[in-house]
C-alpha cells in the first residue's frame, strides 16, 4: 500500500510540475504580448500628439536660420484653414524663425498636403535646404517643394514659403 501511495504522490507532483511549467510558458507569452501592445500604443500616441516646438526646438531652428536676415530673406508661413494642429505649429514657427510672418490660412480645394513644404526661388535653394534639414532635425516632417521663378517679381526673389500641411501619419506594418 505504501508503494501505491508513493506512486500516486509522484504522479500528483509530476502533474503539478507540468501545470506550473505550462503556466510559466503562458506567462512568458502574455509578457511578450503585453510588451508588443505597449509598443503599438506608444506608436499610436505619437501619431495623435500635436506638433509642438518646445524651447529647445525653437532655439535650434532660430540658430539654423540666423544668417537669413543678413541675406535679406523673409519667410512666409501658410497654414491650411482646416487644420488646427497646423495652425498652432505655424504660429510657433512664426515666432521661432527670423523674418517670418504668418499668412492667412488657405482653404485647399484639391488634395491636402502632409508635412511642411518649403519652397523658394532657384537662387536661394541652399537656404531652403538648410531650413528643411533644420525642421526635420527637430522632428517636424518637411520636404523641399517646387522651386518658383521670381523673374520680374522682386517680392518673391528673397521669399521662402512654408506651406503647413496636415501631420503625416506614420506608416504601419499590416
Amino acid at each position: 500500500m505504501r508503494g501505491s501511495l508513493q506512486t500516486f504522490n509522484d504522479i500528483l507532483l509530476a502533474n503539478a510540475i507540468e501545470r506550473a511549467s505550462s503556466a510559466d510558458e503562458r506567462s512568458k507569452i502574455l509578457d511578450v504580448t503585453a510588451a508588443n501592445l505597449k509598443k503599438e500604443n506608444l506608436a499610436l500616441e505619437a501619431q495623435i500628439q500635436p506638433r509642438m516646438l518646445n524651447k529647445e526646438k525653437r532655439r535650434v531652428l532660430s540658430a539654423a536660420c540666423r544668417g537669413f536676415s543678413k541675406l535679406g530673406l523673409r519667410i512666409e508661413i501658410v497654414p491650411q484653414a482646416i487644420d488646427l494642429d497646423g495652425g498652432r505649429l505655424a504660429r510657433q514657427l512664426a515666432t521661432a524663425l527670423p523674418n517670418a510672418e504668418l499668412s492667412r490660412p488657405i482653404l485647399s480645394m484639391g488634395g491636402v498636403d502632409e508635412g511642411l513644404i518649403v519652397s523658394g526661388d532657384r537662387d536661394i535653394q541652399t537656404s531652403v535646404k538648410l531650413l528643411v534639414d533644420a525642421l526635420n532635425s527637430v522632428g517636424i516632417v518637411s520636404r523641399i517643394g517646387p522651386t518658383f521663378d521670381s523673374s520680374g517679381r522682386s517680392d518673391l526673389k528673397k521669399l521662402i514659403a512654408i506651406r503647413v500641411g496636415l501631420k503625416p501619419l506614420l506608416k504601419t506594418a499590416e
